[in-house]
């Protein structure tokens, strides 16, 4: 088995080994992905965070033998939790930004590794845990307020609504699939909305009750969500009330509470 690690920003992972085809999702800098399959200038790599599979273009990672990647994937590992930040090597200067993994971190000294490579960085970072407070989750998710939606992201430059929850809560220890169907099968059910608490995500369905739309609840019977924007909407035990159209939204389908 071969692996591959995100050195980049972040890359696109794409459903068809193109340049032209739709980006599902994005590898973070820092991540890493099984190779399932070569296919020119393109790799079929499999997220070993969410397990989601996409093409990616050769060029935009770099290839580790079985031995260096088993290696890495036990490394200790650090979530950038700032919006954007920088890390330098004697080599280059890359850009992280909030959801990047940092490999053995180390906080006295704001270094990390990769390879053979050292960075320093000043960039603010949480190590995964239990027990965060609710009000933790809700103030990195503020954070994100306002910021394009983007098929596929995973980014500050651009999410989609799981990629949006997926990153909150990877900034708290909290691992998620990445579609919104999927994390809609964990966590713990909240069988009604009196009960939700921020924090807990909120699931919406489409005509046919499928699973479409997620987005994270805040104080005051309101919730985050990447629609159009990051924005923050009323919401109720129906669903997401849009202020701008006087109409609702989404429907709620369920809500689940992950810590």
């Amino acid at each position: 088995m071969s692996y591959a690690i995100c050195e980049l920003t972040a890359i696109p992972l794409r459903a068809e080994a193109s340049h032209r085809s739709e980006m599902v999702s994005q590898l973070l800098f820092g991540e890493m992905a099984e190779v399932i399959r070569h296919e020119k200038e393109w790799l079929l790599l499999r997220s070993l965070y969410d397990q989601y599979e996409g093409w990616c273009w050769k060029k935009q990672v770099r290839l580790l033998d079985n031995e260096e990647g088993m290696a890495l994937r036990e490394k200790s590992t650090a979530v950038v939790t700032d919006l954007f930040g920088e890390a330098q090597s004697t080599r280059r200067n890359i850009l992280l930004c909030a959801g990047a993994s940092l490999l053995a971190f180390d906080p006295k000294q704001g270094t990390f590794q990769l390879g053979d490579e050292k960075f320093h960085t000043a960039v603010s970072v949480t190590h995964a845990q239990s027990g965060t407070h609710p009000e933790r989750i809700t103030w990195y998710a503020l954070k994100f307020a306002g910021l394009p939606y983007l098929w596929g992201g995973r980014t500050p430059f651009g999410f989609d609504c799981s990629g949006f929850t997926q990153v909150v809560m990877k900034m708290v220890g909290v691992q998620l699939p990445r579609d919104a169907w999927q994390q809609a099968e964990q966590g713990l059910l909240i069988p009604f909305f009196q009960q939700a608490q921020p924090g807990d995500l909120a699931f919406f369905e489409d005509d046919d009750g499928r699973i479409v739309h997620t987005g994270l609840i805040l104080p005051g019977q309101q919730i985050i969500h990447a629609s159009g924007y990051v924005r923050i909407d009323p919401i109720d035990h129906y669903g997401i009330f849009d202020m701008a159209s006087g109409r609702y939204s989404h429907r709620l389908r369920l809500i689940r509470r992950f810590l």
